[in-house]
């Protein structure tokens, strides 16, 4: 459940249990505050995003480097690329 208070977005979780006291039925409910729960899993996300797109992107890189080292070495050799 999100509200603002103060201007400020708040996300609770809301959790309510019904018993029974004195043959009378009564409802509790209970607010948690779980705002600094989902920024550390969303902080968390991102950063596994983040390592996993490096990872695909030097994936692609790397073999373009190698072959340009290659092309520069031959290049830079000619008798090298002769072969």
């Amino acid at each position: 459940m999100r509200f603002e208070a103060e201007g400020e977005p708040i996300q609770l979780a809301l959790h309510a249990s019904v018993f029974r006291m004195r043959d009378r039925e009564h409802t509790l409910v209970s607010l948690y505050d779980i705002g600094g729960a989902l920024e550390e899993k969303e902080m968390e996300a991102w950063q596994n995003l983040i390592r996993v797109l490096t990872h695909e992107i030097m994936n692609s890189i790397t073999p373009i480097a190698s072959l340009a080292s290659t092309a520069g070495d031959m290049l830079g050799n000619p008798e090298r690329g002769s072969n």
